[in-house]
């Protein structure tokens, strides 16, 4: 079987496009992003057909980032109260879609509010689940 690669667009100091409007306004706080170097057979097996595992001195990363959500909301409305900030775990991987761009996949997105893990998975098409988590700030 031959694999045709994709050709990744260049790593830049500048964001290769500009945001025309935002779809969602979020705060992320006390974020820590832990990552491991993975053999990229491995990683891009996970992946879906078109996908290209994009690799960084020949490996690929998967990264564990947790984080506390806070003030998640539409642009112009307010936050949703309780709703709008909690912890959230994100489990994930970089890649290059078949046009070139590069991109985060996610393998998963653990949050501990049940509402808005349903409207990311509907209204966005990402992988939320409802998870136990609690997020601790000493002292």
């Amino acid at each position: 079987m031959k694999v045709e690669l994709v050709t990744a667009e260049p790593v830049t100091p500048e964001c290769p496009r500009d945001v025309q409007r935002p779809i969602m306004l979020q705060g992320w706080h006390d974020l820590a992003s832990v990552h491991w170097a993975y053999n990229p057979e491995v990683v891009q097996r996970l992946l879906p057909k078109g996908v290209q595992v994009d690799t960084c001195n020949g490996s690929a990363w998967v990264g564990l980032i947790p984080f506390h959500m806070r003030r998640i909301r539409l642009p112009g409305w307010p936050s949703f109260g309780n709703w709008s900030t909690f912890p959230e775990t994100n489990v994930r991987t970089y890649v290059v879609a078949p046009d070139g761009r590069r991109a985060v996949w996610f393998f998963s997105l653990d949050i501990s509010v049940l509402l808005p893990a349903l409207v990311a998975r509907v209204t966005y098409g990402l992988p939320y689940c409802m998870a136990s988590m609690l997020s601790i700030h000493p002292g």
